[in-house]
């Protein structure tokens, strides 16, 4: 574990932080319960606020999926069914187009240009 402190004016006391090394050396945070750490955790929770009709934490977890895994032609296709979805034509026709420019075959991803 490594403490960390402040300055010795300070009164708060430090604390431990624990971390893990894995083989190769690098430094593996604890996971909690709710916090997604993969592309397709993000996915999975948008997907389960898209359908609880929170449109904007699906949005959210979609553009997090996007930031971890931009190659994936789902995420913008999901992304922009929720964008539909809460009336922004603009950013779903975007969306829907980054779908296409990743993988052109996917049928999806004209429907969402409407």
């Amino acid at each position: 574990s490594l403490s960390v402190g402040c300055n010795p004016r300070c009164s708060i006391q430090p604390k431990p932080l624990l971390f893990i090394l894995d083989s190769a050396e690098t430094l593996t945070l604890p996971k909690s319960r709710n916090m997604a750490t993969t592309a397709e955790e993000f996915k999975a929770q948008g997907n389960a606020a898209l359908q609880a009709g929170n449109v904007t934490q699906a949005i959210e977890h979609y553009t997090s999926a996007i930031r971890l895994d931009g190659a994936s032609h789902v995420y913008f296709s999901n992304r922009s069914a929720a964008y539909l979805q809460k009336g922004d034509a603009h950013n779903a026709l975007e969306d829907a187009q980054a779908c296409l420019n990743l993988q052109p075959a996917f049928v999806k991803g004209y429907s969402r240009k409407g």
